[in-house]
């Protein structure tokens, strides 16, 4: 509706819209839609593979324990995935991606100045569309820029925190990343 709705999914597959006003929707169990519409939104996924998509205002969208797909949508939004392989696409704002703990999460900033947040224990990230002097990459929890190894890997440049890979950054050489390019969270 129109206000601040709170509106919790069950354990079937669920579709559940929020409308303009800030909402919170829950999918729970099942492989959810949530669309949050207008308004500043927080969607969270449940342990199916579910589909969030923020659409307009500044949203936090937070996959759960299945190959989920975020979309921020229009706005400064942040998207968190969840425990699998999930894909996270921003929008036009400057989004906020957190890959989180599956392997193989495939972030897409899209345009605006997006920060791409790396984090210890959290898998690999594949950041898709990183733009040199525009895009960032966050330092979490557990990461400090001396402690990473950048290096290229044929067209793609691997990150790695104490020999293990957490970020894979497609068409960017390795020589093309400066310490600038990194921001400590």
């Amino acid at each position: 509706g129109d206000g601040n709705d709170r509106i919790e999914g069950n354990a079937v597959d669920n579709r559940l819209i929020g409308g303009r006003g800030n909402d919170r929707l829950s999918g729970r169990q099942g492989g959810d839609r949530l669309e949050g519409k207008q308004g500043r939104d927080r969607l969270i996924g449940g342990p199916g593979a579910d589909r969030l998509l923020g659409q307009q205002g500044n949203d936090q969208l937070l996959g759960g324990g299945d190959r989920d797909l975020l979309l921020g949508g229009a706005g400064v939004d942040r998207l968190r995935g969840g425990d699998d392989s999930d894909v996270l696409r921003g929008g036009p704002g400057d989004d906020w991606l957190y890959g989180q703990g599956g392997d193989n999460n495939r972030l897409f900033g899209n345009s605006g100045s997006d920060t791409f947040v790396l984090e210890r224990g959290n898998g690999t990230s594949l950041i898709q569309d990183f733009q040199l002097e525009r895009d960032r990459i966050g330092l979490g929890r557990g990461v400090s820029f001396n402690q990473l190894n950048i290096q290229q890997d044929g067209r793609t440049t691997l990150i790695r925190l104490n020999n293990a890979p957490i970020a894979i950054l497609r068409n960017i050489r390795a020589d093309q990343l400066f310490q600038n390019d990194f921001i400590k969270l």
